[in-house]
């Protein structure tokens, strides 16, 4: 059995992560023409029309020979890790519009384009005043983040501690039953419970698709020491050897496992089939965890041992990763569907 490999969070600061992306440059840039525009119709009564737009080229012709070295200068920066505080990142917000404006406007002034000095003394403080802003915005956008990381941080610790504590005690009483009559077999079921311990007591950050299904790997066996035949597990992983690289959010798979093991399995006398299955199509990770059900059976509610709670974690965890989970019977089987965005970059 592979061992679980640590992760921890290798994402960067997404605030300057999302300054690298088109689409913001593409936001800045129609920025700069709802400036153009709004400064054009500040103006007093151009002569003609063709002065009227000529001013609003050259505003956008500055603006944007402004706008794009302070995108490409932060993005740069934020790759680098090179600035880390806030106070840092907002000032940087603030200077580099202002810099990158005068240095524009000063070699429009060597070139003769502009005539008269305090236009470019006045494109500065428009400058300023749209930095000092920016990094208001930025700075606010930041704090709510690490709000919702710190809240998603505390479900996914919280979904961790609630799956452990009574299948650890099954475990042990599975492993200390094992211990006269088949040593070797408790000797990997403690590896295997050192395994799922070591996963639940590391930080609840995503980690590798791997290590989601060596947990849940673990988790089948020590299961199937419990239930014995009446396990039947049917497990399919069609998956590229990239894509287990892939960080999926942690304790995603073992809680829909065990729901699968706890209202399938334990729940009959006879062989129990717990299906798991892994896809990916269209760079899209589809993963289905199903069991048997009795005719008439509702789907389980948040009243059925609690596997309310642990789905709305789970679904919480994938929801913010831009993935679906749904839950539907059909022919007998409860099925737990999971659906989740591959990104080509998240690797480890």
């Amino acid at each position: 059995m592979s061992q679980v490999k640590q992760a921890t969070n290798g994402n960067r600061d997404p605030a300057w992560g999302d300054l690298c992306r088109a689409a913001t440059l593409a936001y800045a840039l129609l920025a700069v023409v709802a400036l153009a525009v709004a400064l054009t119709l500040a103006q007093p009564a151009f002569p003609n029309l063709t002065a009227a737009l000529l001013f609003f080229a050259a505003v956008v012709f500055w603006g944007t020979w402004a706008v794009v070295p302070t995108l490409a200068v932060l993005c740069a920066l934020g790759r680098w890790r090179l600035v880390r505080t806030a106070r840092a990142q907002t000032l940087l917000l603030w200077f580099l519009p202002v810099f990158f404006t005068g240095v524009t406007g000063y070699v429009a002034s060597l070139l003769g384009w502009i005539a008269a000095p305090a236009t470019v003394w006045r494109a500065m403080g428009i400058a300023a005043m749209l930095g000092l802003g920016i990094g208001w915005v930025v700075a606010g956008w930041q704090e709510r983040q690490a709000l919702i990381d710190a809240a998603r941080t505390a479900q996914a610790a919280a979904l961790q501690a609630r799956t452990h504590p009574h299948f650890l005690l099954n475990s042990l009483n599975v492993i200390a039953g094992l211990l006269p009559d088949a040593p070797h077999q408790a000797e990997r079921a403690i590896e295997n419970l050192a395994l799922l311990l070591q996963a639940a007591l590391s930080d609840p950050h995503p980690w590798p698709l791997a290590a989601e299904l060596d947990a849940a790997r673990a988790y089948l066996a020590l299961a199937q020491l419990r239930y014995g035949d009446r396990l039947v597990l049917d497990w399919q992983i069609d998956c590229p050897e990239a894509v287990l690289s892939q960080r999926v959010p942690r304790w995603c798979l073992v809680p829909l496992i065990e729901n699968a093991v706890t209202h399938g399995v334990a729940r009959r006398r006879e062989p129990t089939t717990v299906s798991v299955t892994l896809r990916v199509t269209e760079n899209q990770l589809t993963v289905r965890v199903g069991n048997p059900v009795a005719e008439r059976a509702h789907l389980p509610t948040r009243s059925d041992s609690g596997f309310g709670v642990g789905l709305a974690a789970v679904t919480r965890q994938i929801a913010a990763r831009g993935g679906t989970v749904q839950q539907v019977q059909e022919a007998g089987w409860h099925w737990v569907a999971l659906t989740l965005p591959l990104d080509p970059r998240n690797h480890e």
